[in-house]
């Protein structure tokens, strides 16, 4: 088993140990070598488009149901000890995941319908407003809607955790505050230590964050780690998790990679049309080809990190909360 940095068999064992879960992946054809190297218990997948509205998140729904049916490796998640199972199992656990809300439009008992279709996580927004939610390039930043606010205490309501990432920090902000339950920024960086990437937030959201409970899932995509212009490496990401300990504790720490679940499933088509979208709102490389960091190829490094936190003196009980237990944390407390 190789990984772009050296990891020890302390590390190793470790890892195949503990409940490793990405709060962001995508993209999912099936059970792969990849999840088994990287040691994958959980994936947060983004099932529906961010433009899907509610019947055609229904059908690509409807084809991951297809997708665990016909792979006996996979299955869903909906409670904690599904994922608990997948492990001892030695399965993988996806939890049918959404990055915007468009899907839940302006109807205040669609929440409870995909929750009933297995739906556990979902964005207020995609970088652009929803109906519910300024996002992250809006330059309005506007605050959470009417119906944006009857959605969040919906999707308390049902059990389905409130997702910040990609939402405009005004929105965040009072989603945080009006929520509930635990919510959770699936794959965010602090601006502080990242960058200034539209993906990134400040610091007082992270803060509000964990003191609901919540969970920051940090990300290696390279350009919420480091200037475009600048290389970017795992020892850079782990600056940004040490970073964010100090900062609100070790209880509200996760790691979503907004990396592809299955090698080379990233569709060339979906990368252009997120570009055209997008191009006015953020900067031209951050749209640029889907990379890892320098020492993080794939999620089949994820041991890497284990390794990465160890080095820089995280004892076995932290590593795991940072690996999966913090997110199963807001999972159990949120899942009914």
């Amino acid at each position: 088993m190789t990984f772009s940095r050296p990891v020890s068999d302390d590390a190793r064992a470790l890892h195949r140990e503990s409940i490793v879960i990405d709060a962001t992946s995508f993209f999912c054809e099936g059970h792969n070598d990849m999840l088994v190297t990287g040691g994958l218990t959980a994936l947060n997948l983004t099932v529906p488009d961010i433009e899907d509205d509610a019947g055609e998140a229904t059908k690509a729904i409807a084809e991951h149901y297809g997708l665990v049916n016909s792979d006996p490796r996979l299955r869903f998640a909906y409670t904690g000890d599904d994922i608990r199972k997948a492990k001892a199992d030695d399965a993988v656990a996806l939890i049918i995941g959404a990055q915007n809300a468009r899907h839940m439009a302006s109807k205040p008992y669609l929440p409870e319908l995909f929750y009933r279709m297995g739906m556990r996580i979902s964005q207020l927004a995609y970088n652009d407003r929803s109906f519910a939610a300024d996002g992250s390039a809006t330059e309005a930043d506007a605050g959470l809607s009417r119906e944006g606010r009857v959605l969040v205490e919906e999707m308390n309501r049902v059990g389905m955790v409130v997702d910040v990432s990609h939402v405009g920090p005004r929105s965040a902000a009072e989603a945080i505050a009006l929520s509930t339950r635990p919510p959770i920024a699936s794959h965010s960086n602090p601006r502080t230590v990242g960058t200034d990437s539209i993906r990134n937030i400040d610091e007082s959201l992270m803060t509000a964050i964990a003191d609901k409970d919540g969970v920051i899932g940090l990300s290696p995509f390279p350009a919420m780690v480091r200037p475009l212009d600048e290389p970017a490496s795992i020892e850079d990401f782990l600056d940004i998790v040490d970073h964010s300990v100090r900062l609100v504790g070790i209880d509200h720490i996760g790691i979503g990679t907004d990396k592809e679940a299955s090698p080379g499933a990233y569709p060339r088509e979906v990368r252009l049309r997120l570009r055209r979208r997008f191009a006015k709102a953020v900067k031209p490389n951050e749209l640029a080809e889907i990379q890892g960091l320098d020492g993080f190829a794939s999620l089949g490094d994820m041991p890497v990190i284990t390794q990465g936190l160890l080095d820089r003196g995280h004892d076995e009980n932290a590593v795991q909360k940072i690996l999966g237990l913090n997110f199963l944390r807001v999972f159990d407390a949120n899942w009914q």
